[in-house]
């Protein structure tokens, strides 16, 4: 009877064994089908990050190249800067310089002017004396032709009766 329990007790311990051999072996192919899926997953996301990672390091060399344009851009404008400000002084000259110019300009105008206003008046003043000497030469003259006239005829002769200015 013994024999028959140790028997009975082996058979029941090796259904015991296979039972856990074939439940671990299940858990076992669950875990290597678990572990391919993770695998997989990783290798699918490690291809999308380094796609990622390729992406961004082109956009970033482009970034950085035109960061580097721009600095060039940039250098080139300060260049450029300097250039108008020289520019910018030298007009700036210019303009003061054209500035006293037309001040000088108008000054010798507005001299010319007042000199042409004394040289009319003067000339009319000249014009004046002239007319007025005129005047005087025909009381003159007419004067004389009345002397002429009365010695010639015998009237009397009477000053200041014929001219413009008696």
């Amino acid at each position: 009877m013994m024999e028959a329990c140790v028997a009975e007790f082996n058979r029941l311990l090796a259904v015991q064994l296979d039972s856990q051999r074939e439940f671990y072996l299940e858990k076992e192919r669950r875990l290597n089908e678990q572990l391919a899926m993770e695998k997989k997953d990783s290798a699918d996301r490690v291809g999308r990050l380094r796609d990622a990672v390729t992406h961004e390091t082109e956009r970033l060399q482009k970034m950085e190249k035109e960061r580097m344009d721009l600095q060039e851009r940039a250098a080139q404008l300060k260049v450029e800067e300097g250039q108008l400000g020289v520019r910018l002084v030298a007009l700036e000259r210019l303009r003061v310089k054209l500035s006293e110019e037309q001040r000088v300009l108008e000054d010798d105008r507005e001299r010319e002017r007042r000199e042409a206003q004394e040289r009319v008046k003067t000339k009319e003043k000249e014009v004046r004396q002239l007319e007025e000497e005129i005047r005087d030469l025909e009381f003159h003259l007419k004067a004389n032709r009345k002397i002429d006239r009365q010695g010639l005829d015998g009237t009397p002769f009477v000053v200041g009766g014929g001219g413009e200015n008696s």
